[in-house]
């Protein structure tokens, strides 16, 4: 599984440019099947799973239609 960072850092795969409130590396996102295992790595203005904060470095698992809040960007898990 290959883990995909989330950012507005340069060494990030997905890169959110311009969006100061986000860290230079926010998250990092691993496929687990239908799902998507989601890490905060440290951001300073938080990583919501499904409308619950996690901790830094703390992971969890989002199914499809779940949202990921990083800041104030909003991903959703979808499932093709």
């Amino acid at each position: 599984m290959r883990e995909v960072t989330v950012g507005r850092g340069s060494a990030c795969y997905i890169k959110l440019l311009g969006n100061r409130k986000l860290s230079r590396v926010h998250v990092a996102l691993t496929n687990a099947g239908a799902a998507v295992v989601v890490r905060d790595v440290g951001a300073v203005n938080g990583v919501w799973v499904g409308g619950q904060r996690l901790a830094a470095q703390q992971a969890v698992v989002a199914q499809p239609g779940q949202s990921i809040r990083l800041a104030d960007e909003e991903l959703i898990i979808l499932n093709d």
